[in-house]
């Protein structure tokens, strides 16, 4: 059963990024990349429920046995799947509620789909596009105000989340804790260049590097410091970050409206 689960997301996961790939942003590839998400996403998530329960299994006890106790508890994988999707909905809801609690701002939850990898440019397809009010420029944000990346196509029934550390993206931050100004420019494999850092300003491997919303007023985590002081010929100091977030191991994201 593993491998009938792991072969049928592999086959979904090649169907997505195919559609994603060769039907271009037209209206009529709008619609038909919408519908397949819509038909294709609770079958990605039933298959990665059934796989967690059976990897939880084959810890334990051999595959033959595992496949019988399937056979004979139906039932009972049933209901733990649903109680681990209302653990999981119900933790959705806190961290929404705390942010707002926070900022006053609500976010808009959205189920990941699919996650790419196209030439270096790492990507998140979720559940909801403009019809439910996610439009290009959103910002895409998980738990504790962790920026993952930017949307760069909302569309019916989906959305297209680029990578905050792609190549060629750009971002006005601050590292924290000190506040010191610097511009991020993505690498590829989740790195930052951290440029135009003044030379007298102190960082320090581990300092947080935020992103400031000014029409929110807040700051929004973005990566760690790891190697400070690189050399420069400029009279800026240059250093590297890394992405805090972990795309590929998402399920959900928050999307945050900009106004």
């Amino acid at each position: 059963m593993y491998h009938r689960n792991t072969l049928w997301r592999v086959i979904i996961a090649a169907i997505l990024i195919g559609v994603f790939i060769f039907l271009g942003r037209t209206a009529a590839g709008e619609v038909l990349r919408g519908g397949i998400i819509s038909l294709v996403s609770p079958l990605m998530r039933m298959s990665a429920g059934v796989r967690s329960f059976v990897e939880f299994g084959n810890e334990q006890i051999s595959e033959e046995m595992a496949k019988e106790l399937i056979r004979e508890n139906q039932e009972l994988i049933a209901e733990r799947f649903k109680a681990e999707i209302l653990q999981k909905e119900n933790q959705e809801l806190r961290d929404a509620f705390q942010f707002k609690k926070e900022t006053g701002i609500d976010l808009l939850s959205t189920n990941v789909v699919l996650f790419t990898n196209e030439l270096g440019r790492e990507a998140l397809v979720t559940e909801g596009g403009k019809e439910i009010g996610i439009r290009d420029g959103d910002m895409a944000i998980i738990g504790d105000r962790i920026l993952v990346g930017i949307v760069r196509e909302a569309g019916n029934g989906f959305s297209k989340i680029e990578i905050a550390s792609n190549p060629m993206l750009t971002h006005e931050v601050s590292l924290l804790p000190l506040g010191v100004p610097a511009i991020a420019k993505g690498l590829g494999g989740r790195t930052f260049s951290l440029e135009f850092i003044p030379q007298d300003a102190a960082i320090d491997k581990g300092d947080l590097v935020a992103v400031f919303v000014p029409e929110l007023g807040l700051h929004l985590f973005l990566a760690k410091v790891t190697y400070e002081k690189i050399p420069s010929a400029s009279v800026f100091q240059e250093a590297r970050a890394v992405l805090i977030a972990r795309p590929e191991l998402l399920e959900t994201v928050f999307i945050l409206r900009r106004r």
